[in-house]
């Protein structure tokens, strides 16, 4: 009997635990994305970026309800969620088309980020509407300390052996070696 009393009482804290887990996402109210297709074929802009390399923040300091303008959302939003739907907001206006390396890191600690302070969603490669998405979707939480110089020094290396990797089989040459801190390759957005 004392025995499973005691797994009773395990079965009601998992299923705590299972509920707490289990909230319903926000729902944001529609918004018109202007799509830049057009005005790229119509020579109105130009594309610069060649690569974007997304930092998002999956520490507990975007865990608090949003208190901002702009994102009404039923139930109320976090500032983790606004954060999100910014991310999909960019991914839609950006046509598919666009030929960019894109890349998504998130930081923070604890289970979000399997534990270390700073997580690769999405390896730098072509960017793919699809995939971009899916790695946004795949981001699920936010906790623990927000260690952002950790997040940038591997932002900073991935185009760095990004670029060392496309090398030509041909050219032997040693590689010059890249400064430290380059930016010019990497877009940051938060």
């Amino acid at each position: 009997m004392h025995q499973s009393g005691r797994n009773v009482i395990w079965g009601m804290f998992d299923l705590g635990l299972l509920s707490g887990c289990a909230s319903t996402p926000p729902t944001f109210q529609p918004v018109s994305v202007p799509y830049l297709s057009e005005r790229l074929r119509a020579g109105s802009y130009t594309q610069k970026p060649r690569t974007f390399h997304v930092l998002m923040d999956a520490s507990s300091s975007v865990a608090e309800n949003y208190q901002g303008p702009g994102f009404q959302a039923t139930p109320p939003a976090s500032e983790f969620d606004v954060e999100k739907e910014i991310l999909r907001r960019l991914n839609q206006a950006l046509p598919a088309s666009m030929q960019l390396t894109a890349g998504l890191r998130t930081f923070g600690s604890l289970n979000c980020t399997d534990w270390q302070f700073t997580k690769l969603v999405l390896k730098p490669g072509p960017y793919d509407k699809n995939t971009f998405a899916h790695a946004i979707d795949s981001v699920s939480c936010a906790s623990g300390v927000p260690p952002f110089g950790h997040a940038i020094d591997a932002a900073i290396q991935a185009p760095i052996a990004l670029k060392q990797s496309h090398r030509p089989e041909r050219c032997r040459r040693r590689p010059r070696p890249e400064p430290a801190g380059d930016l010019r390759s990497v877009q940051i957005m938060l």
